[in-house]
């Protein structure tokens, strides 16, 4: 049974994460999507990767894949998006999650998620023009409570 349900989460995850980048992706139109569209196929390879565990063919290969996804995401929301804005938190998060659970790199995740937290919290003092949505405050509370999971694992 553990069998058929890895099968069909990576038929499904997979097959979307092919849909979005030859379908989605290149109808794009702004930085916003761009990074929305990475991030999913991201998350999905993630899914796969996790699905499978640390030491499975299928890993290596998502996991890099997944990889690449997440830093094209992580680079245009880094130059496009605002700190707060909740898509790039949500990408910082599921960078973070990636590094932590599919690489097993509980630093390098903490860090992540940190930066991206410091960030987002400085762009909020600094900008108290700038309308936050809620949703961002829940991301910026998931994200400390992963540093602080995380920074107890190593």
């Amino acid at each position: 049974m553990a069998l058929i349900i890895k099968l069909e989460i990576h038929r499904v995850c997979e097959d979307g994460a092919i849909f979005i980048k030859t379908w989605f992706l290149p109808l794009a139109k702004s930085p916003y999507d761009h990074v929305f569209l990475c991030k999913s196929a991201a998350d999905l390879r993630r899914y796969i990767c996790v699905a499978y565990g640390p030491e499975s063919i299928e890993t290596r290969l998502h996991s890099r894949l997944a990889l690449d996804d997440y830093t094209t995401a992580f680079g245009v929301a880094s130059e496009w998006l605002n700190p707060a804005d909740l898509n790039r938190l949500g990408l910082t998060l599921n960078f973070a999650l990636f590094y932590q659970e599919v690489l097993g790199q509980d630093q390098h995740a903490c860090h992540l998620a940190k930066f991206g937290f410091d960030e987002a919290v400085t762009f909020i003092g600094a900008s108290p023009e700038h309308d936050v949505p809620e949703d961002s405050f829940l991301a910026l509370s998931m994200l400390k409570e992963h540093m602080i999971s995380w920074t107890s694992l190593y």
